[in-house]
């Protein structure tokens, strides 16, 4: 669930990850390299580019947006990484 909306089979493993990461952030900056981290572990540094987060921060607020959840929540700080606002 986000807040009262049901998320289940919604977003990928990688995405519901990323997601729950920002939300336990509780508004603080998350980098680039810490999302890397926690979608892909010790394998970051093979897979990570800052076009395939990209691609998935595009592909989890058009998901958020289908749930009824406002995506301008997931909000990206240039040259610093991203964030969820409350």
């Amino acid at each position: 669930f986000l807040g009262t909306r049901s998320c289940g089979g919604v977003f990928t493993p990688q995405e519901y990850k990323f997601l729950i990461h920002l939300l336990t952030k509780d508004g603080q900056v998350v980098t680039r390299d810490e999302v890397a981290d926690v979608m892909w572990g010790s394998a970051s540094f093979d897979k990570y580019s800052d076009y395939t987060i990209d691609k998935i921060t595009s592909t989890i607020r058009k998901k958020l947006t289908q749930i009824g959840f406002p995506s301008e929540k997931l909000v990206t700080l240039k040259k610093r990484g991203f964030c969820f606002s409350q």
